[in-house]
């Protein structure tokens, strides 16, 4: 392979997944430190790790941090699978084969507790590719980097998908001082010499629907806790004359494609983004919210950069700066995990059962049940309601659900009663995933005098 001429590596090139371009830059230390940046068509994300912190930033600007995990080294990175380990007991040598036009020696192995194929070129001993389970990697072509072999078109394929790798340029550096540490936080701009503003939310069917400037025009947003990005409906996107490019997958009640655009600003009754990025796709709302004139959905973007409270007696959402907020009240104060980019809090259902639930402020239910969860847990329900079915709704399209009753679901110290409950009776879209057991709605929340999210201390706070 070559020789290391240093302890940090710094590349970059593209990858084309299913047809969309995007360039990326890494910088990799062997002790596994790195940073990683993908630029598409309109944005870019990053993550990386500094080894005692894992992070990640979105295209807003949003920074998650989780407790640093063990990560592959700069060597790994740079050259793939000829850093591959593999102990000679149960490898062997099954024959030569050509692949891509070179002569290889076929070796089988076992990786990560999968029978793989692995391709040794005969003329240089680098590695062609391999093939693990349904997934083919091949190395079409190498070139060294200060004397180091390092693979620079690179295809891999699936039964769903295939990209294709380039390395354009690598070189070698020294350390260079906080290149591996997590970003700030983006915050957006608030009215000058203010803390916090307010604004009046209509709520058809339950929900949080607030007013906003999109480039100085009015829009009307859902506030939605329990989605992880930010959506404008691609109708809204051309009235408004937003730029976009690239593609982009939400997953809703179904799974939606379309693009991503640019809002210059976006006003918030007085809190500003500029710019704030969302992905357009067709919204299909369900028919009963379709007249409302509603243009898309606020999810993780708006939570994750400031403390919201919603008051549901005055229809009053109030969005807070995080370092001038602080609670002293006598709420529920709920440990929530942000890691999935969603709320999730463990609490009782029944009189002892634990869940892991998805706190969604863009349902009107009040609880809904994942079918697995609900199967193992039927003591907990009264009879189904004499309506025993009815449609849950979400951004593309519906899908049925059975009614029934909790005897008691617990918030700390506040307990509701006699709960209505729906549990989904086909796992499909974002609610085939397995995050949580369930969902606690605004039907539940609005129970509450005010409900504040505050991601920056991992809390729910929930007062009467």
């Amino acid at each position: 392979m070559g020789r290391l001429p240093s302890l940090i590596a710094h590349w970059s090139g593209t990858i084309d997944d299913n047809g969309q371009i995007v360039k990326y830059d890494i910088v990799a230390a062997r002790d596994g430190r790195y940073r990683r940046t993908y630029v598409f068509p309109l944005t870019q994300i990053a993550e990386g790790s500094n080894l005692y912190q894992d992070w990640g930033q979105d295209e807003n600007g949003n920074v998650q941090l989780t407790p640093a995990q063990r990560h592959e080294s700069m060597d790994a990175r740079l050259v793939k699978l000829n850093d591959l380990r593999f102990q000679s007991r149960g490898s062997a040598v099954s024959g030569v084969t050509t692949i891509d036009g070179h002569q290889a020696y076929v070796v089988n192995v076992t990786m990560q507790d999968e029978s793989a194929v692995v391709y040794f070129d005969l003329n240089s001993g680098l590695l062609d590719g391999a093939d693990v389970g349904p997934e083919t990697i091949r190395y079409l072509a190498y070139r060294r980097f200060q004397g180091v072999a390092v693979p620079t078109d690179i295809q891999e394929s699936g039964p769903a998908d295939a990209a294709s790798i380039t390395v354009n340029n690598v070189s070698f550096v020294g350390d260079t001082k906080g290149e591996f540490d997590p970003p700030a936080q983006r915050r957006p701009q608030f009215p000058a010499g203010t803390t916090q503003v307010a604004l009046s939310f209509d709520s058809p069917r339950g929900l949080i629907v607030c007013p906003a400037l999109v480039n100085g025009h009015p829009a009307r947003f859902i506030i939605d806790s329990g989605s992880t990005t930010s959506i404008i409906d691609e109708d809204a996107a051309k009235r408004f004359g937003l730029v976009t490019g690239g593609i982009s997958h939400v997953e809703g009640a179904a799974l939606m494609t379309g693009t991503v655009a640019r809002i210059d600003t976006l006003n918030l009754g007085g809190v500003v983004y500029a710019p704030f990025f969302v992905q357009a796709i067709p919204l299909r709302l369900p028919s009963r919210l379709s007249h409302e004139g509603i243009d898309g959905v606020i999810g993780f973007d708006l939570f994750s950069s400031l403390v919201a409270r919603i008051g549901f007696t005055h229809y009053e959402l109030r969005l807070i700066q995080p370092n001038a907020f602080s609670y002293a009240g006598t709420g529920a104060v709920l440990t929530i995990d942000t890691s999935k980019r969603v709320p999730l809090f463990t609490t009782t259902i029944g009189d002892k059962d634990q869940g892991t639930f998805t706190l969604d402020t863009g349902s009107s239910a009040t609880l809904v049940l994942y079918p697995e969860y609900a199967k193992l847990h039927q003591s907990d329900f009264s009879e189904p309601t004499e309506n025993g079915t009815t449609i849950a709704s979400g951004a593309g399209g519906d899908l049925p659900t059975r009614l029934y009753k909790i005897s008691r679901v617990k918030f700390g110290q506040f307990d509701l009663t006699e709960v209505p409950t729906e549990v989904i009776m086909r796992e499909t879209g974002a609610f085939g995933q397995t995050t949580s057991d369930g969902l606690i709605g605004s039907g539940a929340l609005s129970s509450f005098g005010a409900v504040f999210l505050d991601y920056a201390n991992n809390r729910l706070i929930l007062e009467r």
